[in-house]
């Protein structure tokens, strides 16, 4: 299903992924925020602040960006 799509991307035509350039500058700003030693609360909440909705849309919570940055840290 759709929960299945990580953030940052959306389904292509041929149901690959294909990358959302609006979410993936999000991922970028996480992962600056990360390197620069802000907890994942403080990233969930800046997030928020700044009006970025999840996936699913609703708020960014702790457990959110630590999925996010554990998936990241596999594809890289």
């Amino acid at each position: 299903g759709p929960g299945s799509i990580p953030f940052g991307f959306d389904l292509g035509p041929d149901n690959k992924l294909i990358e959302i350039k609006a979410e993936q500058a999000v991922i970028g700003q996480i992962l600056k925020l990360r390197e620069a030693g802000h907890s994942l609360a403080e990233i969930a909440n800046q997030l928020t602040a700044s009006g970025i909705k999840s996936k699913k849309g609703s708020k960014f919570y702790p457990s959110t960006i630590k999925a996010l940055l554990e998936r990241h840290s596999e594809a890289a």
